[in-house]
């Protein structure tokens, strides 16, 4: 019987740990997000959006909804330069009643197909809007982007 009591404190730790804290948890979607950018999973990515999501960028138009956005990663993926790498550092993060507020800095690794050589950087800002879905996982809601330095070949 000493093993059970064990057992039933060892549950009772882990029931008892707070969930996730907003910085914890964007950092971790952040970088899902960059493996799926780099593996080039359309999928997985439009899915981490809300079916109504709203990305925007100075200069472009809006991009929403998922269809919209699966159009617009499937049209970058077949581009000669493609994104090969993603670091998102969030640098402030405020979470309440099932909305996350999330904003940082990005740095995007865009290559040639074929050059790795040609890759350069595109350092930036977001502010991202994350929202809890009923089946408790957390999807970018809204995001804007904003590109702070021209690019820069290596």
């Amino acid at each position: 019987m000493p093993s059970m009591s064990w057992l039933l404190a060892l549950l009772v730790f882990f029931a008892a740990q707070p969930a996730d804290n907003p910085s914890a948890l964007v950092t971790r979607q952040w970088t899902q997000y960059a493996a799926w950018l780099t593996s080039r999973d359309t999928e997985s990515l439009t899915n981490l959006y809300t079916p109504d999501a709203r990305i925007m960028e100075s200069g472009l138009d809006d991009i929403v909804g998922r269809p919209a956005i699966r159009k617009v990663l499937t049209d970058v993926f077949a581009q000669r330069i493609r994104p090969v790498d993603l670091r998102v550092m969030p640098r402030e993060t405020a979470g309440y009643d099932g909305v996350i507020y999330d904003m940082g800095d990005y740095v995007q690794t865009l290559a040639p197909q074929g050059n790795p050589r040609g890759a350069y950087d595109v350092y930036g800002r977001y502010f991202a809007v994350w929202v809890q879905q009923p089946d408790t996982t957390w999807k970018i809601a809204r995001i804007m982007r904003a590109p702070k330095k021209p690019q820069t070949p290596r």
